[in-house]
């Protein structure tokens, strides 16, 4: 796979899976209906255009057990659990509401649109999410989602199980259950998890069967899952203790970065507060919340910036980026990419 066609509409990038296509208006809005009927968790609507050709194609690989057969993620499920699809569309828009977010998959969807802007609507959040990025979302918490004409996308799918599985395995005692991630992936990001992906279907489909095709494709897809853990999980995965679990002085850290996050303080600062030497409140940030202090500073300050950049449009990104302590615009701007997955001007521009 050659990543300089990531931009590409018109290239498939799946080599494998079954492939199926929709030819006419009439045969993407039969097929959509039926998925109603059978997966009622979400309501797609087609839009077509004024004089439009419709059409639709799908390349879908799922998961195999280690004989080669495909399997469910549940035993009563009526459907072989996908870990990666590609769908390459003309000339209408695809509108999802979903409706029984109960009823959700038991898996983390993962969207890299190729071409087309997808929008989408998460626990009240709209996200925009660019060709060449990507989203990383739970389907319980999403609420609405638009694909645009022309829209060409990969889907990655990976079992929350798995990746609380992994989770436990990174960092012995995180509770998987509780995993966090912003939604938004950054270009860079977006564009290894394809590769990866790309790899694991492959694998998946050409070794289906043969000794250690199973153990080789679930290496690939540990991967991905470790990959967006380490790079993208909120505070590396592990999420914050209640105020009631933490050790006190790491609390009073905490508090006091909150109460002084646009004051010039350093870590000896944040250490007397706590009533502890560096080296002790460097040691226990670390094992209560498996970052640094600066770390966690630095964390506090992002998002006190995101705050006033969606509701201070009066303000310079650049003002706003000083007044919480980033000296540096272009870093404080790469920060905020790798935090959020877009940069600050994205946010604005989507406020506005």
């Amino acid at each position: 796979m050659q990543l300089t066609s990531w931009r590409s509409a018109s290239r498939a990038f799946l080599p494998c899976g079954f492939e199926r296509a929709w030819g006419s208006a009439d045969g993407v809005e039969s097929y959509f209906e039926r998925l109603n009927a059978l997966a009622p968790v979400s309501r797609r609507e087609v839009q077509v255009q004024r004089g439009g050709h419709a059409a639709l194609t799908q390349t879908v690989v799922v998961h195999r057990d280690s004989h080669g057969l495909p399997y469910s993620e549940h035993p009563s499920s009526r459907f072989p659990q996908c870990f990666v699809g590609e769908s390459r569309s003309s000339d209408f828009e695809l509108i999802i509401d979903f409706e029984r977010p109960e009823a959700a998959p038991l898996s983390y969807s993962i969207g890299l649109p190729l071409a087309g802007d997808i929008t989408m609507r998460l626990q009240g959040q709209t996200l925009t999410i660019p060709a060449g990025a990507g989203a990383l979302v739970d389907p319980a918490h999403l609420e609405h989602s638009r694909l645009p004409a022309g829209f060409h996308m990969v889907e990655v799918f990976l079992l929350k199980s798995d990746m609380a599985r992994l989770a436990a395995e990174w960092q012995p005692g995180l509770d998987g259950r509780h995993l966090r991630f912003e939604p938004l992936l950054a270009p860079s990001l977006a564009r290894r998890v394809l590769f990866m992906a790309t790899q694991a279907a492959a694998l998946l489909e050409s070794a289906a069967g043969t000794p250690g095709a199973a153990m080789m494709f679930r290496r690939w897809a540990d991967m991905i899952g470790l990959t967006l853990l380490t790079e993208h999980a909120r505070l590396g995965g592990r999420p914050p203790r209640a105020a009631s679990a933490m050790v006190p002085a790491i609390r009073r850290a905490l508090d006091y970065m909150h109460a002084h996050a646009d004051a010039p303080i350093g870590l000896a600062d944040i250490a007397e507060a706590a009533h502890l030497s560096v080296s002790t409140l460097t040691r226990q940030f670390s094992a209560a919340l498996g970052q640094t202090p600066y770390a966690a500073l630095r964390d506090i300050r992002l998002e006190r910036a995101r705050e006033d950049i969606k509701s201070k449009p009066q303000l310079l990104v650049r003002d706003i980026a000083l007044c919480w302590g980033f000296q540096n615009a272009s870093k404080f701007s790469s920060a905020y990419l790798q935090r959020y997955g877009e940069r600050p001007t994205d946010t604005r521009a989507r406020k506005n």
